[in-house]
């Protein structure tokens, strides 16, 4: 949204005028204060310059101008309200630098946008993969650019009146898929921050779908002293004690962090809430059957 400044006062002091009270002229031609803009003389000077004073584009400029401060003894001028208006269409919305409209939060629109909606499966693999990237090869920073370029593609393939939820809906799933990657990597090394680096493989098996058809996967990290062959020592007497589908997901690994080598239980599950929980309990079940 363009920022209005006065610089009437600057440039008339360049060519020797004066800046002149309320109500009267200006030494350059086309400069007055806007609180003479429904003056007769400024109407026709208006009019002169092929603006339509009517038009839904004349009116959505001068509201915009009103917002942005422009008002009372501050100076405008025709050319300057003629410029304007290139950046709205017929109808009074404005267009963007992408030739875009609807993406200007108004007084009627207020936070009312501020909702889910459906927005194309693409974007979402897009957005996914992108946070990912930033994960991967540039320690979880992103680059802002490509962030950008998704957005946009996006608003082409939506309606004008839809861009704003679309925009709000698309932000509320990179957020999801950044906690995503934070949570598997502080898993592996809680004291991970961003711009350190993200320990191999930590991200190995994370799916943009995995995450929004709530598919876990879980790393719990055991104590120094515990080792692999003690875990599946452990998991096997449990199998045969009481035995358990969901003891198949279950997988262990080791990784190297800082030289140290570590062990963990990792455990991937597709299914709901409910079996998911059951699986926590199995697990608490093994280490204290164990």
């Amino acid at each position: 949204m363009p920022n209005i400044t006065n610089y009437s006062p600057l440039i008339q002091s360049m060519f020797g005028g004066k800046r002149t009270s309320c109500g009267t002229g200006s030494t350059l031609q086309g400069v007055f204060q806007f609180s003479q803009l429904n003056s007769s003389s400024i109407q026709s000077q208006l009019k002169a310059a092929g603006i339509d004073m009517s038009s839904k584009r004349y009116k959505a400029v001068i509201e915009q101008m009103k917002k942005t401060g422009c008002k009372g003894n501050m100076f405008t001028n025709v050319q300057a309200i003629k410029n304007l208006m290139k950046n709205y269409n017929s109808r009074g919305k404005f267009v963007d630098s992408d030739g875009l409209t609807g993406l200007i939060v108004t007084d009627e629109t207020n936070d009312n946008y501020k909702k889910i909606i459906d927005i194309p499966e693409s974007s979402k693999d897009k957005m996914f993969e992108a946070v990912r990237d930033s994960f991967l090869h540039r320690n979880g920073m992103g680059d802002g650019k490509g962030d950008t370029e998704i957005f946009t593609d996006m608003y082409r393939q939506m309606k004008s009146n839809d861009r704003l939820s679309a925009g709000y809906t698309l932000r509320q799933y990179r957020s999801a898929y950044v906690q995503t990657f934070v949570s598997a990597v502080k898993a592996v090394d809680p004291t991970w921050d961003y711009g350190k680096v993200v320990p191999s493989g930590t991200l190995d098996g994370i799916t943009r779908e995995s995450k929004e058809n709530l598919e876990y996967t879980i790393m719990i990290r055991q104590p120094d002293f515990i080792t692999a062959e003690m875990v599946c020592a452990a998991l096997e007497r449990v199998k045969t004690k009481k035995p358990n589908r969901l003891y198949e997901d279950i997988i262990s690994i080791r990784y190297m962090t800082e030289n140290v080598l570590k062990f963990c239980i990792l455990a991937h599950t597709t299914t709901n809430h409910s079996l998911l929980s059951k699986w926590i309990n199995l697990q608490k079940k093994m280490v204290y059957n164990g």
